[in-house]
């Protein structure tokens, strides 16, 4: 099961864009203005949470586009990394 309806719709509501103007080649920081902050502090918790999962933060530091995004939930549920396993 893909995650990419819950991303795009936290990127909707917290750029307040159309879901039209995002695109897995979206970079966050350079086409939907997110800031370091913004990424660190709100969108990557609420993401997690919202899926239960809880990635390693240096995989946050590597994810430049929506799409990088997609594989990295992907991925880290693919590996069964539940908010209560240690990173």
């Amino acid at each position: 099961m893909r995650h990419d309806s819950v991303v795009l719709d936290l990127l909707e509501q917290w750029g307040d864009l159309p879901r039209q103007a995002i695109t897995p080649e979206s970079r966050l920081v350079a086409d939907l203005k997110m800031d370091g902050d913004d990424l660190t502090f709100s969108f990557v918790p609420v993401l997690q949470k919202r899926l239960g999962f809880k990635a390693p933060r240096k995989e946050w530091g590597q994810v430049v586009t929506v799409q990088d995004v997609f594989v990295l939930v992907e991925r880290n549920l693919a590996l069964g990394k539940r908010q209560t396993d240690s990173v």
